[in-house]
């Protein structure tokens, strides 16, 4: 017998939901390095830095469509918390960067660089 999904957090980073949505419809392009920084020997640290390039104007243009598109995954029609954020998702930035955060990057610790090309 197969175990039910619980579509929580844990679940949402090893399944990143919206990400294949966001590839197709908006171009999302999320490139991942690990940066190491040596400070005394015997101790390395290093995280995790994210490029993300995204092409913002295509979004805004559809951004009804894409919203639908979120509403109808597993996750959004079986946990409300999640479809209640992204059904009052708005079409800003800062709004698309923490879907993109967390819903389609798996574990998102690190540093984020992002491009929000044009349309060219």
């Amino acid at each position: 017998m197969r175990k039910k999904p619980t579509y929580d957090l844990d679940w949402v980073y090893s399944h990143t939901p919206f990400k294949k949505i966001l590839e197709e419809t908006c171009d999302l392009k999320i490139e991942k390095s690990k940066i190491q920084n040596p400070e005394a020997p015997g101790l390395d640290t290093s995280w995790y830095h994210y490029m993300i390039r995204f092409n913002f104007p295509r979004f805004k243009e559809r951004f009804e469509e894409i919203k639908k598109q979120l509403l109808n995954t597993n996750l959004c029609r079986n946990n409300k918390e999640y479809f209640d954020w992204i059904n009052e998702l708005g079409c800003s930035t800062s709004e698309v960067c923490h879907v993109i955060i967390d819903g389609c990057i798996a574990n998102p610790e690190g540093s984020f660089e992002w491009d929000w090309c044009d349309d060219e």
